[in-house]
């Protein structure tokens, strides 16, 4: 978690690229060909968790739903001795619908109820096997983005040790993806402000004249000046915000697929999943369990779509809120800077009016 303290060099980098006028057509291919390489490494990735975890993960739910079947002719009989059981002196106060549900939780009483009743697998969250394809990307990038959700997990010993290999690449890999992001859009406020000033100085030209007013000579675009830090930072907490919300908002209203009952999920919950997934903190309280079942039914695009609006949240909040520390950090240490230059030159002046002042009275005194 805290992946923004990693990446807080990155806008710092991005912005003396794009500071020295680099070509936003080159910053967009820069991020188009990282984006490339990264899906590429995070395929490689979901290839290699799906060979190294799928067969283990299956023989389980085999073995589980094995034992769930044996179990169908015990809990027949003991549905069938609940109203004996219901006679007993000892039991004759309890409601029969709660002696039922004790003595028959977790009993399956046909094939039908092997797979619900029954826990099969070694992930609760999924009601199919997890480490399909798609599943395994939403693994990989929850990895290399630190986040960690907990919901799917490595179980053998080759998985576990290939994710120490995968992680050690991978969250260096985002880094650079991350850097290309601000670099890009560093870039393309660069590139567009001498448009964007011309419009509003045509803008103004405009007013005045419907005015009756002459439009004053336009000043010279000074393209090579940054972003005030204040601008910067009003800018990047709007869209870190609007990205959360938007995100908070997709996630309310498909809430049924996150690892919590619909019943007491708001939308302040979400607000606070998306927050938490956002800033890499991943408490796992909530995750964004993609629906594997679907995968049987032959709906693989709504799978894609899940996992698609994922990364692309993570990837340009990412971005953002990263660019958004960078300006904080460098912002105050700029100010910083600033005041202990100012202190020092009081304390200099006011060093020397002591001096003087003690010198003349020294002098007074002798005299």
């Amino acid at each position: 978690a805290g992946l923004e303290n990693v990446l807080s060099w990155a806008s710092w980098k991005a912005e003396r690229g794009s500071s020295r006028g680099a070509p936003v057509g080159a910053a967009v291919a820069r991020m188009l060909l990282s984006l490339l390489v990264l899906f590429v490494y995070l395929c490689l990735g979901a290839a290699s968790m799906h060979a190294l975890e799928w067969l283990r993960e299956e023989r389980i739910r085999q073995s589980d739903v094995e034992a769930c079947r044996r179990r169908i002719p015990l809990c027949e009989a003991l549905n069938d001795t609940l109203p004996v059981l219901g006679l007993l002196p000892s039991l004759r106060d309890f409601n029969a619908s709660e002696l039922s549900a004790l003595v028959l939780h977790g009993c399956p009483l046909s094939e039908a109820d092997v797979g619900s009743v029954c826990p099969v697998g070694s992930y609760s969250t999924f009601i199919t096997n997890p480490w399909r394809f798609a599943p395994s990307l939403y693994f990989c990038l929850v990895t290399i983005t630190t986040i960690g959700f907990g919901d799917i997990v490595p179980r053998s010993a080759g998985g576990k040790g290939f994710v120490i290999v995968y992680a050690l690449f991978g969250v260096p890999l985002l880094v650079f993806t991350v850097q290309t992001f601000a670099t890009t859009m560093l870039a393309i406020e660069v590139g567009t402000r001498p448009w964007r000033s011309r419009r509003s100085r045509q803008l103004r030209g405009l007013l005045r004249r419907c005015v009756g007013q002459e439009p004053r000579p336009a000043e010279p675009c000074k393209a090579e000046r940054g972003p005030r830090t204040v601008v910067v930072l009003v800018v990047g907490m709007s869209a870190t915000w609007g990205c959360i919300l938007l995100f908070a908002l997709y996630s309310y209203l498909t809430h049924d697929r996150l690892t919590v009952s619909k019943d007491f999920f708001t939308y302040g919950d979400a607000v606070y999943y998306s927050y938490i997934a956002l800033s890499t903190i991943g408490y796992g309280d909530y995750s964004p369990t993609l629906h594997t079942d679907f995968l049987d039914s032959g709906q693989e695009g709504f799978v894609w779509l899940e996992f698609f609006v994922f990364a692309m949240f993570i990837l340009v909040g990412l971005a953002i809120i990263t660019s958004l520390v960078r300006t904080l950090a460098f912002g105050f240490e700029g100010h910083t800077e600033v005041l202990t230059q100012n202190l020092a030159e009081n304390a200099g002046r006011i060093t020397r009016v002591v001096t003087r002042a003690v010198g003349g009275g020294e002098k007074g005194g002798g005299h």
